[in-house]
């Protein structure tokens, strides 16, 4: 200020005083946010910076994210199907059977076949014989007759009807010999059936016991497998559930170890930037930052300049080591100012 504003300032009350100075501290603290914006930017800038000098952490390459255990995937066969299975394979071996228990009896009961048609196609060929040797008996018994000068008599009469008994009695007996063969044929024949009747059905039953022991066999195989690969993939679940407990518990140790290293390292960086200062990057970032703000608060009026500075809400923060800096320089000016004015006055 120049010696007659000093003059008028001095004949201001304090409340107007006191007034203009709260106006020119809200104008201060609205231009502000100007360099904050600019602030926040090379803030941003650094932190860029900081992030790309960060060494890259793959918790997945630390930590695997599974143990890496494979489950057996299986199928388990139905009921339907191992019953369809062993009735297949029993059939099978049944029908070989069955096959053989027919190839047996077939060949028996063509046998007794063919000895009936043996029989019957003798006892027709004893039939024709003996009609020819009766037929011939009679008439060479006619011829002597007749030679005997007897052909019309009841002697003729009498012999004929005895070679006609014979022959009667003769056919008797083949046809009694024949029907007794027929007779044990069938007989023979039924007794075969029979047979073949009961091995079919010892077969059916003998099968039938060996298709049920079959099922229950399989089913029990088919269970014992799942049984074991259940326990197996039961087992790999629980081992998996205990890995990603541990896994959770080891990464959040490392990222608290981790939290505490960068912790003290920050406090060492901050004891030894308090000695030393800013170096590097970090020294330009906040050299800039500084002259930003020096700028700004130099442009204010001395009187305000310090306490502008002290009420900003983000200074601190933005300037770090530079804030004391800058808050000394603005007070050291405005001792100037004020002792200038004392000189005038």
């Amino acid at each position: 200020m120049g010696f007659w504003e000093d003059l008028k300032d001095a004949f201001k009350t304090k409340s107007q005083r006191d007034e203009e100075r709260a106006e020119e501290m809200r104008k201060a603290l609205e231009a502000e946010k100007e360099v904050t914006k600019k602030l926040e930017e090379l803030e941003k800038q650094y932190q860029d910076y900081l992030n790309s000098q960060k060494e890259e952490v793959n918790l997945d390459e630390l930590f695997p994210p599974t143990l890496g255990l494979e489950k057996i995937q299986f199928t388990s066969e139905t009921d339907q199907s191992i019953t369809d299975r062993a009735t297949a394979e029993i059939d099978f071996e049944k029908a070989e059977d069955v096959k053989g228990v027919e190839g047996k009896y077939s060949s028996k009961i063509g046998g007794v076949e063919k000895d009936m048609f043996s029989a019957t196609e003798d006892k027709h060929k004893k039939d024709d014989e003996l009609d020819a040797l009766f037929s011939d008996k009679r008439e060479k018994q006619k011829n002597a007759s007749v030679k005997n000068g007897m052909a019309r008599g009841s002697v003729l009469v009498s012999l004929l009807e005895d070679i006609n008994q014979d022959e009667m009695k003769t056919a008797q007996e083949v046809e009694d010999s024949y029907i007794s063969t027929i007779s044990q044929l069938n007989d023979e024949m039924d007794r075969l059936s029979a047979e073949r009747e009961n091995a079919l059905n010892e077969l059916d039953l003998k099968y039938a016991t060996e298709l049920k022991e079959k099922i229950a066999e399989l089913k029990e195989d088919r269970d014992a497998v799942v049984a074991k690969y259940t326990k197996y993939n039961n087992n790999v679940d629980e081992k998996e559930v205990k890995y990603q407990k541990d896994r959770q518990e080891d990464i959040a140790k490392y990222l608290e170890d981790q939290r505490k290293e960068e912790v003290r390292k920050a406090e060492e960086q901050r004891a030894y930037e308090e000695k030393y200062g800013y170096s590097g990057e970090k020294l330009k970032n906040y050299s800039e930052r500084y002259n930003l703000a020096y700028d700004f608060y130099m442009s204010l009026s001395a009187e305000i300049a310090a306490d502008a500075l002290a009420a900003s809400p983000n200074m601190k923060f933005y300037l770090g080591n530079y804030y004391d800096k800058l808050m000394e320089e603005l007070k050291n000016r405005e001792g100037y100012e004020n002792h200038t004015r004392k000189y005038y006055g």
